[in-house]
């Protein structure tokens, strides 16, 4: 049996300039977020104010949590030049505090670690007139090993979360 959601968390999604011009801009730089692959109810609002939250290293998680909308399958190849389309982007729609997440890569040797630091590297680069912008990621477990969250780690990201 399959329980389905509560009505109260179904939200509508409307269109809007905005929308489409986030989604333009996350379809030409061939990126993905966590808005849509999880199927978020939320993305609206993020979209009208012209913010996403990115999700790196693909849409194909290696795993398959219940509690999660994300697509599991055969993962894709690491796209080497996603940190500077993201930089890019962020650039673009003038964001000034980036969420990016990941789709758990246990097929990695290093889990992604290396690819979330190139991401951070990338975003903390951009120098903006009102400041830096500020990082927030939000990682996988990484198989807990502490070489592999070191790298993240070292990075300096201004805020870490972890997915659960």
């Amino acid at each position: 049996m399959t329980l389905r959601k509560p009505e109260w968390i179904n939200v509508k999604i409307e269109g809007s300039s905005k929308l489409q011009e986030v989604e333009k801009l996350i379809k030409d730089h061939n990126l993905n977020t966590v808005c849509h692959s999880a199927n978020c109810p939320n993305r609206m609002e993020c979209f009208e104010r012209e913010t996403a939250t990115f999700m790196i290293l693909g849409e194909y998680c290696t795993r398959n949590c219940k509690y999660c909308n994300v697509m599991a399958g055969r993962p894709e190849e690491v796209d080497e030049t996603e940190p500077a389309k993201i930089r890019e982007a962020i650039e673009v729609l003038g964001i000034k505090h980036a969420v990016v997440t990941s789709v758990t890569r246990d097929d990695l040797p290093d889990q992604g670690a290396n690819h979330f630091r190139r991401v951070i590297e990338e975003v903390k680069s951009i120098e903006e007139p009102k400041g830096p912008v500020t990082i927030e990621v939000l990682i996988p477990d990484m198989r807990a090993n502490k070489e592999h969250l070191d790298i993240v780690f070292d990075a300096k990201p201004d805020v870490l979360n972890h997915n659960i």
